[in-house]
């Protein structure tokens, strides 16, 4: 977000009359709101279409639904990181049965993924585990390092309980199976997106012994 304009955005904010949920309505301007990301613009307009208005309770209340409008139609912009061109484009046709999601990019290997993600910061990273140059577990890690507002949702064929603890506990947010991804991905993608932990219900809870 431009300096300017988040100065401008939080002192607008300071000086309406608004009920709290106005007020978060307004705050969620100026975080979805960084300037140079073409998602987020409208969330701008959204601010600036009444930041001259005079300052007043329905003031607030205008900013706030023209922002709940727009948070509605935001688009998470996602990576697929998988070896397996067949099988990001079974995802990407998933993806592309419901509104509200771009693919972004495309990866086939662990250093790329990391590649990608820091120069894309995707909202969400559906990520394998067994890629060439860079393991998935690796790739999480450095990516929730180096982008730490994006979501790794992992999907693989391992479900080995210390490979799920593992992916989690290295900056993995969800752990969904393959052979789970079609009744599963949904679920899992907006529960990751929503800051909630995701486990495929296939997979032994980590820290259980299976034996």
């Amino acid at each position: 977000m431009p300096h300017g304009y988040a100065k401008t955005a939080r002192a607008r904010i300071a000086t309406l009359t608004v009920s709290g949920t106005a007020q978060r309505g307004l705050e969620r301007v100026v975080k979805h709101c960084p300037g140079a990301t073409t998602d987020s613009a409208p969330l701008c307009n959204a601010f600036k279409s009444v930041s001259a208005a005079p300052a007043s309770r329905e003031t607030g209340s205008e900013i706030l639904t023209q922002v709940e409008e727009l948070d509605s139609l935001k688009v998470a912009r996602i990576l697929l990181v998988d070896d397996s061109l067949p099988f990001r484009r079974f995802v990407r046709e998933i993806l592309d049965s419901r509104r509200g999601f771009q693919v972004i990019g495309e990866a086939d290997n662990g250093l790329e993924a990391v590649r990608l993600a820091t120069q894309l910061k995707p909202d969400l990273i559906l990520l394998d585990i067994g890629l060439p140059q860079l393991n998935g577990i690796e790739a999480a890690k450095k990516i929730s390092q180096a982008v730490p507002g994006t979501k790794i949702l992992v999907i693989t064929l391992n479900s080995a309980a210390e490979v799920v603890r593992a992916a989690l506990s290295n900056g993995a947010n969800g752990y969904v199976l393959k052979i789970d991804a079609a009744s599963e991905l949904w679920p899992a993608v907006e529960a990751v997106l929503h800051g909630e932990e995701f486990v495929s219900g296939s997979v032994v809870p980590p820290g259980t012994d299976s034996n």
